[in-house]
C-alpha cells in the first residue's frame, strides 16, 4: 500500500484541537499543543535518531507553505544532509555577510580617505569612526 500525503486539509488545519501529532504525510505533521497552538513540524530520522525540525507556528506558516518547507527538507536528506544543519549554516552565512556598521565604517573611510594627502587626517576619522563605535548607542550626550 502507498504511503498517503496530503492528509490535511486547509480547513482540517484550522478545526483540529485534539492535542498531539497530527501527520500530513512525507514527515509534516502539524503539532497541537497542550494550550491549543499549532506550529508545524518536519520529523526525519538522522544518523538513526529522530529529530524535529520546527517550521513555524500556524499564523505565519500556511499548508502550502508548510509543505514547500518539508518538500526542501527532503531533497536536502536525499542529498545526504541535515535540513537543520543547513539551516543554521545558512543564517550563519547571511549574518556575516549582513552590513554591520563597523565593517560600513571601515569602507566609507577608505572610499573618503583617499583623496587626503595628509596621513594624519586619514588617522583622524579612523579615530573618530572607531570611538563613535565604542559609545553606547542609547547613551545620551
Amino acid at each position: 500500500m502507498a504511503k498517503q500525503t496530503h492528509r490535511l486539509s486547509a480547513r482540517s488545519v484550522t478545526t483540529i484541537t485534539k492535542p498531539g501529532l497530527h501527520a500530513d504525510g512525507d514527515g509534516l505533521y502539524l503539532v497541537v499543543d497542550k494550550t491549543g497552538a499549532k506550529r508545524w513540524a518536519f520529523i526525519f530520522q538522522w544518523d538513526g535518531k529522530r529529530k524535529e525540525m520546527g517550521l513555524g507556528n500556524l499564523a505565519s506558516i500556511g499548508l502550502a507553505d508548510a509543505r514547500g518547507i518539508a518538500a526542501d527538507a527532503r531533497r536536502l536528506l536525499a542529498t545526504g544532509k541535515n535540513p537543520i544543519e543547513e539551516r543554521r549554516r545558512a543564517k550563519a552565512e547571511r549574518e556575516v555577510a549582513a552590513m554591520t556598521f563597523s565593517r560600513y565604517a571601515e569602507e566609507f573611510v577608505g572610499d573618503v580617505t583617499k583623496g587626503f594627502h595628509n596621513d594624519k587626517h586619514q588617522a583622524q576619522w579612523r579615530m573618530t569612526l572607531s570611538v563613535v563605535r565604542d559609545i553606547d548607542p542609547f547613551h545620551r550626550l
